[in-house]
């Protein structure tokens, strides 16, 4: 698994740690500490594994955000296609 340093930094400080070096990275039980914590958190957040797999691929404020978008409107126009076929 791999974060961006940006996401590291912010992740690491709601753990209480402090930013760890590239080569702290690799240690296998902190990058996987950090990865989980980042799951949980953007699942938390989208609470839909598509919409995690997006926000971890594309950051959260990318393609989920645009994913979340479209799946509310899809859901609306659903929704009055049922009410117009009554």
């Amino acid at each position: 698994m791999q974060l961006m340093p940006k996401t590291v930094a912010e992740v690491a400080a709601e753990l209480g740690l402090g930013a760890p070096s590239r080569w702290a990275l690799f240690d296998p039980g902190l990058n996987i500490a950090l990865d989980f914590n980042y799951l949980a958190r953007i699942q938390d957040r989208f609470g839909h594994v598509a919409l995690t797999t997006a926000a971890y691929n594309a950051g959260p404020a990318g393609q989920a955000r645009r994913w979340l978008i479209v799946q509310a409107v899809l859901s609306t126009l659903r929704a009055r296609t049922r009410s117009h076929r009554r």
